[in-house]
């Protein structure tokens, strides 16, 4: 054997050395060799290959000891500690992420001993065990990225193991992402329409807002009314509403500030915008006005028959009941008048602010004031819409041309 090496009672082969803080410490394997282990089909790693990485380690000016000291779950509390600033919806997101598919599998594990083909085999126990979407995984993924490329960074390990699995896993089942759905001119008709001469008629000032505005959910539950200047025309946007659990309480609203300090902005008023402001003012006068306080805020413009604000979850269901409602009656008309019926999409309250950037860029080309509007805080974010909507304005304009010039 080795200096260093030994072999216990027990069979177990050991390798006793001193690391960079001048400590002693030990590593322990039942094989002496690789060989050995492949010839017993053994996981993890021989005595041997353990004596290369702490060599190596110790080359590079690392130690061997820390690394593998360090589980993964540590290193996300390091990871976590570190991050300044961070939103607390943003911080929570994380954690429940983390908390849910990673801390008590992989997360017990060294972040030394992990390798690219662990986190492939548990992302895919992930799709097929918990029944995750690949876009979760995904989300998943990001987070892990970054935990471990603070690990390299840390000197830890020598590579990120999360590198390039997402692109793999999506190969071998066929992802294509989403793309996020604008409502057409006639769909948003259809739905302003139906809602207007309907039951859920008292959600139409709201979802006139969304469609002339372009706010973000929380931005619209997070506005009040010393928000709105009806002699500029001019809606304020500094806050946004959230609703979550907090340290293991039940889920309560909450005050933010927007997405990104780009969400800080103004909107213009459009006039039915204004309109729709003032007709939900004289329906909450009527109701008693607004109860709800949250965070030291209050005087919210929309809140629900109770007084309370909305929450993202009740906007989306009443939408679902909405499109459910209207595609039956318009299948049924549709049948009556022999013709094709007009469906609506499933969409979600996101797809309002969608819609309205879309109608945006289909009648703006200064892509810094969409951009402004939009509160995106990345320009790249407004190229993506304005071209795809560009582009399906430039096939309707030359479906309009069709016939009316010869060339032929």
């Amino acid at each position: 054997m080795k200096s260093g090496e030994d072999q216990l009672k027990n069979g177990t082969y050991c390798y006793r050395y001193t690391d960079l803080d001048g400590k002693r410490y030990a590593v322990y394997s039942p094989w002496l060799r690789e060989v050995d282990r492949k010839r017993a089909r053994g996981d993890g790693e021989s005595l041997r290959e353990k004596e290369k990485e702490i060599e190596e380690d110790r080359r590079k000016g690392r130690s061997s000891a820390d690394k593998r000291r360090t589980s993964l779950n540590d290193q996300f509390e390091h990871f976590m500690s570190g991050k300044r600033g961070l939103k607390e919806t943003t911080e929570l997101s994380y954690r429940t992420l983390y908390d849910n598919h990673i801390r008590d599998s992989l997360g017990r594990r060294n972040v030394s001993e992990i390798r690219f083909s662990d986190v492939r085999n548990h992302y895919n126990r992930l799709i097929q065990d918990k029944s995750l979407s690949i876009g979760s995984v995904d989300h998943v993924n990001t987070v892990l990225y970054s935990v471990f490329a603070l690990a390299v960074r840390d000197n830890l390990i020598d590579s990120n193991p999360t590198e390039g699995v997402m692109k793999e896993i999506k190969l071998e089942n066929h992802y294509e992402k989403k793309a996020r759905i604008a409502l057409s001119i006639p769909e948003q008709a259809a739905f302003i329409d139906f809602v207007k001469d309907s039951r859920f008629s008292y959600l139409l000032p709201m979802f006139t807002v969304f469609l002339g505005t372009g706010m973000r959910v929380g931005e619209l539950t997070g506005l009040q009314w010393h928000d709105l200047n009806f002699k500029k025309r001019t809606i304020s946007i500094e806050r946004t509403m959230n609703y979550y659990k907090r340290d293991g309480e039940k889920c309560v609203f909450h005050i933010g500030t927007p997405k990104s300090k780009a969400g800080i902005r103004t909107i213009p008023m459009l006039p039915e915008v204004k309109s729709a402001f003032l007709k939900e003012r004289q329906k909450q006068m009527m109701l008693g006005g607004c109860n709800a306080c949250v965070d030291g805020y209050a005087d919210f413009v929309f809140t629900t028959t109770n007084g309370t604000p909305y929450t993202k979850a009740s906007v989306d269901y009443t939408i679902n009941c909405i499109i459910r409602a209207y595609n039956k009656q318009e299948t049924g008309e549709a049948e009556k008048e022999c013709r094709e019926p007009l469906l609506l999409p499933k969409f979600s309250v996101h797809n309002l602010r969608h819609t309205f950037i879309t109608r945006f860029c289909e009648n703006e080309t200064n892509l810094k004031v969409i951009q402004e509007i939009a509160g995106h805080a990345d320009i790249a974010t407004t190229m993506n819409i304005y071209n795809k909507a560009t582009a399906e304005a430039k096939q309707d304009s030359f479906k309009n041309l069709e016939g009316k010039i010869k060339i032929s």
